[in-house]
């Protein structure tokens, strides 16, 4: 409902102590899925992540273990 403020979509970026790990995590809504997408360089297109493509709105996060070079993300939010 884009009149309520509390139903936004909202993705963010957790660093974790050490440098090579972060997680990107969402909020989702039951019904929905979830595809994440990551690139190195933004003069390119988005490649999805195989593990983390067509996620049910159960799984609300994605840890990348290497975060080396910077990386990109984008996630996509499809009706069935």
């Amino acid at each position: 409902n884009p009149n309520d403020p509390s139903s936004q979509f909202r993705v963010w970026l957790e660093p974790r102590a050490a440098a090579i790990v972060s997680v990107l995590r969402w909020n989702t809504v039951t019904g929905r899925f979830y595809t994440v997408f990551q690139n190195t360089n933004l003069s390119q297109g988005f490649a999805p992540v195989a593990i983390a493509s067509n996620l049910p709105a159960t799984i609300q996060s994605f840890t990348n273990l290497n975060n080396s070079p910077a990386t990109f993300y984008r996630v996509e939010v499809r009706k069935p």
